[in-house]
């Protein structure tokens, strides 16, 4: 590779960089300015959040629904797998499992495959070594892994036949 390649993806890498910090910056003074007034009381930052995008999750489904049944938009930013998942009915869940699917932003589905691909999406973004060290997002990250990961394993624990006989199994 030549020098002048070398210094436009030197520049080039930086420029994305100084862009991602930007807009990072951006994201958190809105998400700031908008957790201040919206804040219940007693509501830690990963519930607020937590709670916040489960609303916008809301939202957007309620959008889609409406524009699938009224037939009005063509497009939507609704993954397909998600308008089409098939529900089912709630006395098989308890209020628990229930809980634990709100918390991963799905309806309650039998599909082990799609909640495993909605965990991992989760998990990802929110690794808490995504975040500086000890920073309050490093913090608040970890916190909301944490409630992934226990939503998961109890809906996991009910759709996985083999959870239950293999999951806990200790080999010396």
């Amino acid at each position: 590779m030549s020098i002048p390649d070398r210094l436009f993806n030197l520049g080039k890498a930086y420029a994305n960089s100084a862009k991602e910090r930007i807009e990072d910056a951006l994201a958190e003074r809105e998400l700031d300015a908008s957790l201040s007034p919206g804040r219940q009381s007693g509501e830690s930052d990963a519930d607020a959040l937590l709670r916040r995008a489960q609303e916008k999750i809301n939202a957007s489904r309620a959008r889609a629904r409406g524009e699938l049944d009224g037939n009005a938009a063509t497009e939507t930013n609704v993954a397909p797998s998600t308008v089409q998942a098939k529900p089912v009915a709630t006395g098989m869940w308890t209020a628990d499992e229930r809980a634990a699917f709100q918390t991963l932003g799905i309806a309650p589905i039998e599909d082990l495959s799609k909640v495993q691909a909605t965990y991992q999406q989760l998990a990802g973004r929110a690794d808490s070594r995504r975040f500086p060290d000890g920073s309050m997002e490093q913090q608040a990250a970890a916190q909301i892994l944490e409630r992934i990961n226990n939503a998961y394993d109890m809906i996991r624990r009910k759709l996985d036949p083999t959870e239950n006989r293999f999951g806990k199994l200790e080999l010396e």
